[in-house]
């Protein structure tokens, strides 16, 4: 793909959709398309911006080659946020990246749901959102929080 990408002489990334790059799943393709221009805030309607459908898709390595770039954390797709994707998906990884670049715990979907809405309430996703919800000072280490 990202040959694709670098050598496609009729490719025009600078409209990509947002779907695109979450479906790379790659994040140096993430960053060889970034470099050719494209726009990290590209929207649309039934995937909202690359961030959304990285962190629907999971794809962690993307998500910080988003963040790292300048991807706006609490953009908004029908109120709901990247963070509220990590919670659906229970990834505490990807929380944690998203709440480091400044992701708001308590951003209301459509639905009027916050993030920890989605989560199972005994897993390491809810705890940690839990703990950020509150304004406890912890630390990770080796999985544990502290």
């Amino acid at each position: 793909m990202c040959f694709r990408i670098s050598f496609s002489s009729n490719m025009d990334v600078k409209t990509a959709r947002p779907y695109f790059f979450g479906d790379i799943g790659n994040a140096e393709c993430v960053k060889l398309v970034l470099a050719k221009g494209a726009s990290l805030e590209a929207y649309d309607l039934y995937n909202g911006t690359p961030l959304h459908v990285a962190c629907a898709n999971q794809q962690l390595e993307c998500v910080r080659v988003l963040l790292n770039a300048g991807a706006k954390v609490n953009a908004a797709r029908l109120h709901e946020t990247a963070l509220h994707h990590a919670a659906k998906a229970s990834n505490a990884e990807m929380i944690e990246l998203l709440v480091e670049f400044g992701a708001n715990v308590y951003a209301k979907d459509k639905h009027e749901k916050r993030p920890g809405d989605y989560t199972q309430p005994t897993s390491s996703s809810a705890l940690l959102l839990q703990l950020y919800e509150s304004g406890t000072k912890f630390k990770r280490i080796d999985g544990h929080f502290l």
